[in-house]
Formats: structure tokens, C-alpha cells, sequence
């Protein structure tokens, strides 16, 4: 039996996240741009990212580990993750250059 929370076949990595709701998305990248320069993420930091509450970003964490994209209980992303923030990540940068 496949384990549903590591079932690609949902799309997440294939199509850089589009199943997920905007929130999800902008936390996924969050976490991934924290890690990415060296800073630990927590809900807190990612709330302040977002421009949300603290327990909005927790909720947020808490979902996407439901979606086996994070490890809520360390605030790291999965290898899953890792791929979908990636490319959301690419994507926003090169939109940003773009405009």
C-alpha cells in the first residue's frame, strides 16, 4: 500500500506545488528560503515572512506536513518538499526578473 503522504502521483512535485493553496505555497517557499541562507524556520519566522499570524504559519507547517512535504516537529523540509520550493522558488524568481 502506498503511504498517501509520499503519493506524488497527487501532482505536488510534478507541477511545483499547484495543488496547494497560495498560503502553502508561500510557506513552503518560506521555509526553504530560511534553510536556504542558514537560518532555522519555525512558525514564527515564517509568520513574519508571510506577513501572517504565528498560528496561521503553524496551521500552515501542519498542512503541508499532512501533505508529506515538511517535518512540522523540526520545520525541515522533505525531499518532496525540497523539489516543489525549488521550483515554486525558480518560478517566482524568474518572474520577478521578468517584470
Amino acid at each position: 500500500m502506498t503511504n498517501p503522504k509520499l503519493d506524488l502521483s497527487r501532482g505536488f512535485a510534478g507541477n511545483a506545488g499547484r495543488g496547494l493553496p497560495a498560503v502553502l505555497r508561500s510557506a513552503l517557499v518560506a521555509v526553504y528560503e530560511l534553510h536556504s541562507r542558514d537560518r532555522p524556520a519555525d512558525a514564527g519566522r515564517v509568520a513574519r515572512l508571510l506577513g501572517i499570524s504565528p498560528s496561521e504559519a503553524a496551521r500552515a507547517l501542519l498542512a503541508l506536513d499532512d501533505r508529506g512535504l515538511l517535518w512540522a516537529e523540526r520545520c525541515r523540509l522533505t525531499m518532496a518538499g525540497l523539489s516543489v520550493a525549488a521550483r515554486l522558488s525558480a518560478a517566482r524568481a524568474s518572474r520577478s526578473r521578468a517584470a
